[in-house]
Parts: structure tokens; C-alpha cells; sequence
């Protein structure tokens, strides 16, 4: 009962946005953009887009006047189209020093710290200084920017990383033990962990990431206009400032 009235002031919400903002005309600029399954930032359920970025991509699109069209892909082909394809972009991603010469960046949008997660009862996993934790198995959306971030700070190398399409893929297996360790933040995860009906109380950080790279933003692909760059990165300020995008965090940390 609470996730349908959850869904009906979202919409309510983005109606009043849409009416409050200028009407995007059939002349007005379009993108194609893609999104993977990640609650609580982007996802797709009982047949909508939803979550906190999704959201927030969707209202600056409509301040900016930009016909946006969504498709809910797995990570390495949204990520793939965004780069090959113009007028087109994927969201959420971290602007990582690799990838930031190859888009156009809007942002950033919400994210957390990431933090690398066991389950309590493994006792027997440890951070070390001088190993990192490349004697565990990390497992992680294939292609996402973390397991990169890793690799770059040492912490752990390519052997150490067991990928999957989805992240609702491998949850089970962590809590089974049949991987060690998860990537994530406290806001993914207990949303992620409650939909799932797993129990977050079971699980603690073991090292925390440097944030370097790994924000949530919307990548546009490179001969994507500037101009439309600016102007969703204009509405993107002007809805942190309304309070809008405060408000959606808090009603995303209540549900599901």
C-alpha cells in the first residue's frame, strides 16, 4: 500500500514540474537515453521508470526543453550506445579520468560514498595496507566504473573480480558466501537489500573508497551539442537549489 502511494506522489510530483515548466515542442532538441537496473538510482518496476536519478533526469530534461526518450538496457550496452551513438547518453556513471575526454557531463547527480562490503560473520576477511583485498572474490556489475576505481588504488587486481550482468544477480550469491565481497553504498544497498527482503543489519564496510570518479552523472555522447550539456546542467542547479532533488533522496530512503 505504501510503495502505490510512493508512486502516485512521485507522479504528481513530475506533473507539477511539467506544468510549471515551459512545453517541450515537437522542434525541440531529442536525446536517446539509456539506464541499467540500479536501484535505488535508476530501475525500471511494474512497468515505469523509476528512482532518484531517473527522476531527476527526467525533470531537467523538461526545464531544458529537450524531448527525451528512456530504454532500460544492461549496463555494457547502454554504456556502449552512449558512445557510438549521437544524441545519446547513459546514466548513472562515474566520470572516471578515463572516461571524462569521451562525453559530455551532466552533473553530478545523487550518489554516496562507496564503500567495499562483507558479510559480519566473515571473520575471516580483513583490510590490509599492504594487500588490499586481492585474496578475496569482488563482485561487481560488468564494466562498472568501481571495479576500475579498485584496480587504480590497489586494491584489488582483474583476478580478483567475478562480473555479472545485474546486480540483483549477485546479491544472493554474497549472502550465500559464495562470493566475498560487494561494492556499494548505505543508500544502494539497504534499498536494494529491502527489496530483495535481505537483511543489511548482516552486513559492514571493510574499506571505503576515494570518491575520485566515482559520483553519479548523465554522459552524453561527444558530438552531442554542448549547448545541450549547459542547459540540463542550468536545470539541475536550479532543482538542488528548489530543495526538489533533497526531498526525492528522502523519499527513496523510506521505501520500498
Amino acid at each position: 500500500m505504501l510503495g502505490k502511494v510512493f508512486i502516485f506522489i512521485k507522479h504528481c510530483l513530475i506533473m507539477v514540474l511539467i506544468l510549471t515548466s515551459s512545453a517541450v515542442s515537437a522542434n525541440s532538441p531529442s536525446l536517446q537515453l539509456y539506464y541499467e537496473q540500479f536501484p535505488p538510482y535508476n530501475f525500471k518496476q511494474d512497468g515505469a521508470m523509476q528512482g532518484i536519478n531517473a527522476e531527476i533526469v527526467q525533470v531537467i530534461c523538461m526545464k531544458a526543453e529537450i524531448q527525451c526518450q528512456f530504454t532500460l538496457l544492461p549496463w555494457t550496452r547502454a554504456f556502449a550506445l552512449a558512445q557510438s551513438e549521437k544524441n545519446a547518453g547513459v546514466f548513472s556513471t562515474g566520470m572516471s579520468s578515463e572516461r571524462r575526454p569521451k562525453f559530455l557531463w551532466v552533473g553530478p547527480l545523487v550518489a554516496d560514498r562507496t564503500s567495499i562490503f562483507k558479510l559480519k560473520s566473515r571473520t575471516d576477511i580483513t583490510y590490509s595496507e599492504i594487500g588490499g583485498l586481492r585474496q578475496y572474490s569482488v563482485a561487481v556489475v560488468r564494466n562498472t566504473v568501481t571495479k576500475f576505481i579498485m584496480m587504480q588504488q590497489g586494491v584489488a587486481t582483474e583476478e580478483n573480480f567475478v562480473e555479472f550482468s545485474f546486480l540483483e544477480d549477485y546479491l544472493p550469491l554474497f549472502f550465500e558466501g559464495k562470493v566475498d565481497l560487494i561494492p556499494g553504498s548505505l543508500l544502494a544497498l539497504n534499498y536494494q537489500f529491502k527489496r530483495l527482503g535481505l537483511p543489511i543489519e548482516d552486513v559492514e564496510p571493510v574499506f571505503t573508497l576515494n570518491e575520485d570518479g566515482l559520483g553519479n552523472y548523465l554522459a552524453l555522447n561527444k558530438n552531442t551539442s554542448p549547448e545541450i550539456a549547459d542547459k540540463l546542467n542550468e536545470a539541475l542547479v536550479e532543482l538542488k537549489e528548489q530543495g526538489w532533488v533533497g526531498q526525492k533522496i528522502a523519499q527513496y530512503k523510506q521505501s520500498p
